[in-house]
């Protein structure tokens, strides 16, 4: 049996009202959370910031690091933060420095028992912000960098789909898991997120494998980066955009392609829509359905001509209970659908034309890239390229930096079965770093 349990985030910092003596509270906070006896080890810093508590915290295990607490609100003998797991109210237990609280929206619930610490955290790494011009747009950035004396090799994080940037903590935390093994890696916002300008929703893959390529160069003669030693790390999406990256003459020295896809984007939607509903249970008459209206979307998307045969199939899967995972478009005119006909893209080409080293990294149950759809393939195309090239697959990897949290056992049975937290394979670090590090001389 496996439970899966989705992450929860606020968005907002309440103002305090100072019941609690705020000297008290700032400063590091180490603890964990329990769940049946379960732990999971997180270490928190707060600091007064003009009539407000703001803080941090890094769970460690999942790679999670330096991320805002969402809310932090001080009341007559609780202190209220909002993060990852949803809302904590901590009972301040006054002459022992320890916070204490139960999350109840969890069954079972979930505590949290923090400890205050002398010291501050100690630096894993540096971050420096960095900027760097792509079609006439300024994109921003941070350069993590290891503590050690470089010159450092150096990878430029590509970010998957949607409006990712410096902000996401999984798309980040690459950084710096990287950085503690030596490697310097060049994160930034996509074009129109974040402190980046220009326009996410009008940038096609080309224009993403620009922005992409503009990183690459602005390492190029850093003292601090080892000159023939730069390279791409493609999260996701950001696979395809550096294979086109690499045809359009970025040249970078090797490429990590993560959960990178060796199909095209209709091939990959129709397996995302395939393996996401097996994952979930679904039986294969609702599989085939769903699979079939992906099919009559893309239908319509490579040559509109039929739109009421999609409409009717948009009509009836709408009311399916498996809607959730499939495109459903209100009218032939639908943003979507542009962008899938703006962007249809098979990197087969462009994967069998790389003239650099190669790592590619598969989650051994990713719905979204499955690697039984993706391996293979990536091996024919690689060795067509006539380059270097390792295939890695991560035991227990979906399509995220974390593995799936689960009930041990299936039931709630401490010590013999206990919840597993979700956590960052170490093996997904030590790989990349070692592959990248057997290219240095």
């Amino acid at each position: 049996m496996s439970i899966r349990v989705g992450l929860w985030c606020g968005l907002c910092l309440v103002p305090t009202a100072w019941a609690v003596d705020p000297g008290v509270l700032v400063g590091r906070w180490k603890g964990a959370f329990s769940r049946h006896g379960s732990i999971q080890i997180i270490d928190v810093r707060l600091e007064r910031r003009g009539d407000t508590v703001v803080g941090h915290y890094d769970i460690p295990e999942m790679g999670l690091f330096e991320e805002p607490l969402s809310e932090v609100v001080v009341g007559d003998s609780t202190v209220s933060i909002r993060l990852l797991y949803g809302p904590f109210d901590l009972y301040f237990q006054e002459g022992y420095e320890q916070l204490t609280a139960l999350n109840e929206r969890w069954n079972p619930p979930v505590s949290l028992h923090l400890k205050k610490v002398a010291g501050g955290l100690e630096p894993q790494f540096t971050s420096e912000a960095v900027s760097f011009t792509s079609g006439g747009s300024q994109l921003a950035g941070t350069l993590v960098r290891p503590l050690s004396p470089g010159p450092h090799p150096a990878l430029v994080a590509i970010p998957g789909s949607g409006n990712q940037g410096r902000t996401t903590w999984e798309y980040r935390s690459h950084a710096y898991a990287l950085a503690r093994q030596g490697i310097a890696v060049l994160l930034y916002d996509k074009r129109g997120v974040g402190e980046s300008e220009g326009s996410l929703s009008s940038a096609d893959f080309t224009t993403m494998a620009n922005d992409a390529t503009a990183a690459l160069n602005s390492l190029r003669g850093r003292s601090d980066v080892a000159p023939g030693r730069v390279g791409f790390l493609g999260i996701s999406q950001g696979g395809w955009v550096a294979a086109i990256a690499s045809r359009l003459g970025a040249e970078p020295d090797f490429i990590v392609f993560l959960e990178g896809p060796s199909v095209s984007l209709e091939a990959q939607e129709l397996h995302r829509v395939e393996y996401s509903l097996r994952a979930e249970g679904y039986a294969e008459s609702a599989i085939d359905s769903a699979v079939s209206h992906t099919r009559t979307y893309f239908a319509f998307v490579n040559s509109p001509q039929d739109w009421k045969s999609l409409e009717a199939s948009t009509q009836t899967s709408s009311k399916a209970a498996w809607a959730e995972f499939v495109n459903l478009p209100a009218t032939q005119d639908d943003t979507d659908i542009a962008w899938w006909r703006q962007n249809a893209y098979d990197p087969a080409e462009d994967l069998q034309a790389l003239s650099c080293p190669v790592l590619a990294v598969f989650g051994e149950v990713d719905p979204n890239v499955p690697p039984a759809e993706n391996v293979e393939l990536m091996k024919q195309y690689l060795s067509r390229a006539g380059v270097e090239f390792e295939v890695v697959i991560i035991p227990g990897l979906p399509h995220s930096v974390t593995t799936y949290q689960t009930l041990l056992g299936g039931e709630w049975n401490w010590p013999q079965h206990y919840w597993v937290w979700s956590r960052r394979p170490t093996v997904l670090d030590s790989s990349m770093g070692a592959w990248v590090w057997e290219r240095v001389p």
